[in-house]
Order: structure tokens, then C-alpha cells, then sequence
């Protein structure tokens, strides 16, 4: 009868188990299109086949965005990067306005950053690499003509 090595053994499990650093990542950064911060908006990251885990986001304010480790993506893996901002156009829909009227907002960024976006990050296990930055193409400087 072995008994007396299941407590031990037990122990020590709970003890490696408690030593083990989280999987999740820090992951903070920059969010502008055309040139422009963008002022507020949200960037989600979700997981690519053979990445555990859910998704994870966060709000977009003042051009930056910040996921804490505790909410943040898995080391190692590899996710899909969704952006969504949209901007007010100042125009009215047609028809008549009511108290809870707004006006027309459209998106920022276009589908191919969003809905089918094709942008794809991997996460480093060292956490001090994970700023993203998400700069993407700035506006044209030719004169049109």
C-alpha cells in the first residue's frame, strides 16, 4: 500500500503549478490610418487555427490602446487583428429628426482592416517585445493631378 506518496506528490504539483508564469501577454501599442490617431475605436485580436484561447480586445482612445497581461492574448500564438473606428459626417439621414436623432457615422478603417481583415500578428513569449503598432497607410501626398 503506497498511500503515504499521494500527499507528497500532490503537494508538490500544487507547488509547480504556482510557480508557473501566466501564458497571457501584455500587448499595447499605436492605432492610426492615413496619418491620423485615431480617437477612439476598439482593436480585438482573435485567435488563428492551432491558437487557444478567445479572443481579446481593447478601446482605441487617443491614437494608443493597452491590454493588460491578466486579459491578454497567449504567448506564442497567432491572431488576427480586427480594428473599428468610425466617424461622425455630420449629415442627417433622410427623413424626419426626432429627440434621439443622430447623424450619419461611417467606418474609418476599411473592411480589409476590419470585417475581412488579412492583418496578422504573432505573440512574443518575451513580454517587452509586444508593442503593436498598427501605422497603416498613410494619405496620399501626390497633388491629384
Amino acid at each position: 500500500m503506497r498511500p503515504p506518496l499521494v500527499w507528497p506528490t500532490l503537494v508538490l504539483a500544487l507547488l509547480l503549478a504556482g510557480c508557473s508564469r501566466s501564458p497571457n501577454r501584455r500587448v499595447w501599442g499605436e492605432v492610426s490610418y492615413k496619418g491620423v490617431a485615431i480617437q477612439a475605436g476598439s482593436i480585438e485580436f482573435i485567435p488563428m487555427e492551432g491558437t487557444g484561447g478567445p479572443s481579446v480586445g481593447s478601446p482605441i482612445t487617443d491614437g494608443a490602446y493597452d491590454i493588460p497581461a491578466a486579459k491578454g492574448p497567449l504567448a506564442n500564438g497567432t491572431y488576427r487583428v480586427k480594428l473599428v473606428a468610425v466617424r461622425d459626417t455630420g449629415r442627417w439621414p433622410p427623413g424626419p429628426r426626432y429627440a434621439k436623432s443622430m447623424t450619419i457615422r461611417e467606418d474609418i478603417f476599411p473592411e480589409e482592416y476590419n470585417s475581412k481583415s488579412k492583418l496578422q500578428v504573432k505573440i512574443d513569449a518575451d513580454a517587452d517585445r509586444n508593442r503593436l503598432d498598427f501605422h497603416l497607410p498613410k494619405a496620399d501626398s501626390g497633388s491629384g493631378k
